[in-house]
C-alpha cells in the first residue's frame, strides 16, 4: 500500500520538501555556527590554561613549588600519614610521577617518609612543620578563592560543568 508521502521504495518524504538551495544554505549556516562554537571552546580552554599558568607561576614565585608538588604536599598535609599510592590516586597522577615529586619534597624537608610499623612494606608520607607552614600560607587560599567563585554557580550546573570538563580532558588527553 502506498501513502501520498511515500516513495516507491517505501521511504517517507516531507510534505514540503526543501530545495537543494535551502539545504545548502542550512548546511552553510550550520558550518558557520560550528566554527563559532569551535572558536569559543578554544578561547575558553586558552583562558583556563592561562589562569592555571598564572596560578602555577604564583606558586613558583612565592613558594618555589610546582602545581603537582603543591597538590602532593597538600594531600600529605591534610591526610598524612598517607602512602604514595594514596597521594597518586588523590592527585590523579601516576605512582612513578608522585615518587619523583616526593623525592624532591623530601630533599627540601617539606615531607618525611616513615616505614609503617605494622606493615614494613608500606612507607607513609607526612608533611613536616615547614611543609604544613607553606600550605597554611597561601596555596590553599588561592584555590579556595577559585572554589568560592565556582560555588556561586547552582549545584546542578556545577555537576554539569565538572562532567563536561572531565569529558573534554579525557578527549584531549586520550584522542581516538
Amino acid at each position: 500500500m502506498n501513502y501520498p508521502n511515500q516513495t516507491p521504495n517505501g521511504f517517507a518524504v516531507a510534505d514540503n520538501p526543501t530545495s537543494s538551495t535551502d539545504t545548502t544554505t542550512q548546511h552553510s549556516h550550520d558550518a558557520g555556527q560550528q566554527r563559532e562554537t569551535d572558536l569559543e571552546l578554544f578561547q575558553t580552554i586558552r583562558r583556563l590554561t592561562q589562569a592555571l599558568e598564572h596560578y602555577s607561576q604564583t606558586l613558583r614565585e612565592r613558594f618555589d613549588l610546582t602545581l603537582p608538588q603543591t597538590v602532593c604536599l597538600q594531600t600529605a598535609a591534610e591526610e598524612g600519614p598517607v602512602t604514595a599510592t594514596v597521594i597518586a590516586h588523590r592527585a590523579r597522577m601516576s605512582a612513578s610521577t608522585v615518587v619523583g615529586i616526593l623525592d624532591s619534597l623530601e630533599d627540601r624537608k617539606l615531607i618525611e617518609r616513615v616505614r609503617d610499623t605494622q606493615d614494613r612494606r608500606l612507607v607513609n608520607v607526612s608533611a613536616t612543620d615547614d611543609g604544613r607552614r607553606i600550605m597554611e600560607q597561601s596555596p590553599l587560599h588561592i584555590e579556595a578563592g577559585v572554589l568560592e567563585a565556582i560555588r556561586t554557580i547552582p549545584r546542578h550546573e556545577q555537576a554539569g560543568v565538572a562532567r563536561s570538563l572531565r569529558r573534554l580532558a579525557d578527549i584531549i588527553t586520550n584522542p581516538a
